[in-house]
């Protein structure tokens, strides 16, 4: 019986220590990443999950795609979920938190 308690409170353990802090915060990601895929805008610097960076040309809403343009002549369509970072976001929100 002492063997299967020592089991029981290593499991808690676990659970509390590791476990939990991991799904919370892989449900804080999951939360940016779609606050993130639905603020794109024509015009955003982006970089993909496959590591191609591009301008956002259209957002077509009834689609969960972007088409992107990557070189002068050169767009391609990418889905919503490829996006991982908006560096114009991330610029905005950077300059806006500088005094003055």
């Amino acid at each position: 019986m002492l063997q299967m308690g020592g089991f029981v409170f290593l499991f808690v353990m676990v659970y509390l220590f590791w476990w939990q802090p991991a799904m919370k915060q892989e449900k804080e990601l999951q939360n940016q990443r779609l606050l993130l895929q639905g603020t794109l805008q024509k015009g955003d610097q982006i970089l993909t999950s496959g590591g191609i960076y591009g301008t956002v040309v259209s957002v077509p809403e009834e689609k969960d795609e972007v088409i992107l343009r990557i070189e002068d002549q050169v767009k391609i369509r990418v889905t919503r979920s490829g996006v991982v970072r908006n560096f114009t976001k991330e610029g905005s929100s950077a300059t806006s938190a500088k005094p003055g």
